[in-house]
């Protein structure tokens, strides 16, 4: 028998949003993503990846790389 009835409420998260990120630095870089170890690729200057908003605020730290807003 269960001590709630049966009624336990299953928590469910939302799907987070990702965040966008430019890389301004002159070669290519290759972040890993400090929760999910998600590795982002940032081929050249200028390029904008999308990134796990649970690894935002580790991509954030990285040197030349910069949060930008999402495109419309």
């Amino acid at each position: 028998m269960a001590c709630c009835g049966g009624r336990r409420a299953v928590a469910v998260a939302a799907p987070a949003v990702p965040v966008t990120f430019e890389y301004v630095g002159r070669s290519t870089l290759r972040v890993v993503g400090a929760v999910t170890q998600r590795h982002y690729w940032f081929g050249q200057t200028g390029a904008r990846v999308a990134v796990d908003a649970r690894d935002a605020a580790s991509v954030a730290g990285v040197p030349h790389v910069v949060r930008r807003a999402a495109p419309v």
